[in-house]
């Protein structure tokens, strides 16, 4: 079992890897980096966060997020409000270009996925999204064990 294993891991890599890099390139396209992608990403899906939740969701320092805002708001894609009461506080609006650049990247996932898909039944899908649930699960038991033996 430990050559399937070996296997499966290869190819979980590979395709990993893969789709990453097909992603990364369509986006490029677009005129922006994968890091600002994500950030972009990441607050059409949450309005009003701060810079600390938001270097808390991606694991990264707050300086590093206010690096890439700013870098967003230089492009365009974002504009950034200071909080009348608190000036520390910044909401951060995405822009109509901000919103084109989403919008394509909805349209470069799906058109990407459904090609990475092509021949795949909806069955043979939701087998492997079972057996990637239970893959995960297991990891997540892992890392809770990891984090009981540190303490």
């Amino acid at each position: 079992m430990d050559d399937e294993i070996k296997r499966f891991i290869k190819l979980f890599m590979y395709a990993n890897n893969h789709h990453r890099r097909i992603i990364d390139k369509k986006i490029s396209k677009i005129g922006i980096y994968r890091s600002q992608h994500m950030l972009l990403m990441y607050l059409s899906n949450h309005q009003f966060i701060s810079q600390k939740e938001i270097a808390d969701a991606f694991e990264i320092s707050t300086a590093s997020v206010a690096v890439s805002l700013k870098k967003l708001e230089k492009g365009g894609f974002i504009k950034k409000e200071t909080n009348q009461s608190d000036n520390r506080l910044n909401k951060v609006n995405i822009t109509s270009k901000g919103l084109e650049v989403i919008e394509a990247s909805h349209q470069i996932f799906k058109n990407v996925n459904a090609e990475v898909f092509k021949g795949f039944t909806k069955d043979e899908i939701n087998l492997m999204i079972g057996y990637w649930e239970r893959l995960c699960s297991n990891m997540t038991d892992v890392e809770k064990e990891m984090y009981q033996e540190e303490s």
